[in-house]
């Protein structure tokens, strides 16, 4: 096994989130394994997000108390893809590149061994959406190339 391959296994994360927000963000700590800030990618991967069908949002993502301030990690767009009133839609999975900004934060402060997260809903004015019900399956921290 070389020592890159053994590196990005040590850092994958996972973390299975059984209820969801009523219009509060998802916070989780998640672990940084050593030798996590040399992974030439590091991407949040967010499985099984089941959305309103009718509602186009974004997924913000931040560290809020990273280094005594909130930092943004990144987002991704949900498209409406229902029409008014009908059921929700299942997203298999959401990945969001952290490479940057998880390097640039680790170069400001000492990021430590693990990092609050929030991954909240947004409108497209980076508004919380109001009675927005979503919840996510599972969160993980994926390496790659």
């Amino acid at each position: 096994m070389t020592k890159q391959f053994a590196l990005l296994t040590a850092i994958a994360l996972s973390v299975s989130v059984i209820a969801q927000p009523d219009d509060r963000p998802l916070e989780l700590v998640v672990s940084l394994a050593s030798g996590w800030d040399r992974a030439p990618r590091i991407r949040i991967e967010l499985r099984d997000v089941e959305v309103a069908g009718d509602q186009e949002m974004k997924i913000r993502i931040t560290a809020p108390h990273a280094c005594g301030r909130e930092t943004f990690l990144g987002s991704a767009g949900v498209l409406a893809m229902r029409p008014q009133g009908q059921s929700t839609q299942t997203i298999e999975r959401i990945r969001v590149d952290v490479t940057r900004p998880l390097h640039r934060l680790s170069k400001s402060c000492d990021v430590g061994t693990s990092l609050l997260v929030r991954v909240e809903a947004r409108d497209s004015s980076n508004r919380r959406v109001p009675d927005s019900r979503w919840k996510v399956g599972e969160v993980k921290l994926v390496p790659g190339k």
